[in-house]
């Protein structure tokens, strides 16, 4: 998830490439704008500037909606010579549900058109450049190109390896426990991070729990207030561990409730989910038929809360693309009291999953940290 914080510029560079970047990161905020509406599609944002002068501006919506570029051009087909319009991911150039935005950008007039990254849709991958040129418009690429791709990376992800991209996330004291050691876990974070992480849960198709986390916390596991996508939940339990009277398994009239358990759960204990609404699938996989549903329902991005022993799992087996980690200013101690990541395998350094920093953030008396995981 790219920073959501992100505000518009106070001024410009004189130089064309200090311009550029920085007409170039507002259009990124407009695309932020998009965040848990526009997917399966990709945020997106475009700004039209002429004689450094804005004149328009949009951003992707939601699917079936108008693209960024067709909401910036709105109601100015025709009159746009000698107009840059910046855009935060390269102009479509097939048909789609809206028409091709490449051309409606040569339609209009458009003299230059900026980009911040190549789409990776294979439909377009290029394609969009091409008409752009071919129809005598100026082409620069890869303005503020790490930013722009940070804005599609799930959906980038999914084009690529058709999985979804998967987001962990825990809040720890300052020494690295989830919990004291009586079990004792509300709150560790402040109340500015966990309205951030109600932010986050308004923009998935799913949130995950293991059976750990609901028996310690009870959580409803819905964004408070509701946010741009009513999320799936998600419970794994494969022993039969959690009792149907749940908030969860209470709770199916608010939102989809998924039950992933082992075939040899105890089956009157399935019934009791069943009995609630609940959807129950059996697997001797549980992290493995996570990853078909979402291919099967097009899921694009999917936040895994806990415990340490569902977190352990996506990393041992490499399904965890994206971390946040929010610290807090308490320390718990007790060598017994829990941390946030189970055994996910790893023996040796050498081995250590690697993790790159993306943002650093004060949250209230918390730090939020947010890390992509390397290859």
């Amino acid at each position: 998830m790219a920073d959501l914080n992100y505000q518009k510029p106070n001024g410009f560079s004189p130089d064309q490439q200090g311009v550029d970047s920085s007409w170039m990161l507002h259009a990124v905020a407009l695309a932020k704008k998009g965040w848990g509406r526009a997917a399966p599609n990709p945020m997106v944002g475009a700004v039209l500037v002429r004689n450094s002068q804005w004149i328009s501006e949009g951003y992707h919506n939601g699917v079936g909606s108008s693209h960024a570029e067709k909401v910036a051009l709105k109601g100015l087909e025709g009159a746009l010579r000698g107009t840059t319009a910046y855009v935060t991911l390269e102009p479509c150039s097939h048909k789609g549900r809206t028409g091709p935005c490449a051309q409606a950008l040569v339609d209009a007039g458009v003299s230059r058109v900026v980009i911040g990254t190549l789409d990776p849709n294979p439909l377009v991958a290029g394609k969009g450049i091409d008409l752009l040129k071919n129809a005598g418009v100026e082409v620069s690429l890869g303005v503020e190109e790490e930013t722009c791709l940070d804005l599609i990376r799930p959906f980038a992800w999914r084009m690529k390896t058709g999985r979804p991209w998967v987001h962990a996330k825990w809040a720890m004291s300052a020494d690295g426990k989830i919990a004291s050691i009586s079990g004792d876990s509300r709150w560790i974070s402040g109340v500015e991070s966990r309205a951030w992480v109600h932010r986050l849960r308004g923009g998935m198709d799913a949130i995950v729990v293991g059976s750990g986390t609901v028996l310690a916390d009870d959580p409803m596991l819905n964004p408070r207030p509701w946010g741009n996508r009513t999320p799936v939940r998600i419970l794994l339990d494969r022993k039969g561990r959690t009792p149907s009277s749940c908030n969860l398994a209470q709770s199916v009239l608010e939102g989809q409730v998924i039950l992933i358990t082992n075939p040899k759960a105890p089956k009157h204990w399935k019934q009791g989910w069943r009995s609630k609404g609940v959807e129950v699938v059996e697997a001797e996989d549980g992290l493995n038929v996570l990853v078909e549903i979402a291919q099967s329902r097009g899921w694009t991005e999917i936040l895994i809360e806990g415990g340490g022993g569902i977190l352990g799992s996506a990393f041992a087996v490499g399904l965890v693309n994206e971390v946040h980690l929010f610290v807090a200013p308490k320390i718990l101690g007790g060598l017994a009291a829990p941390g946030p990541v189970g055994d996910p395998g790893i023996t040796k350094m050498l081995y250590a999953r690697m993790l790159r920093l993306m943002e650093g953030q004060i949250c209230g008396p918390d730090i939020r940290l947010r890390y992509l995981v390397e290859p």
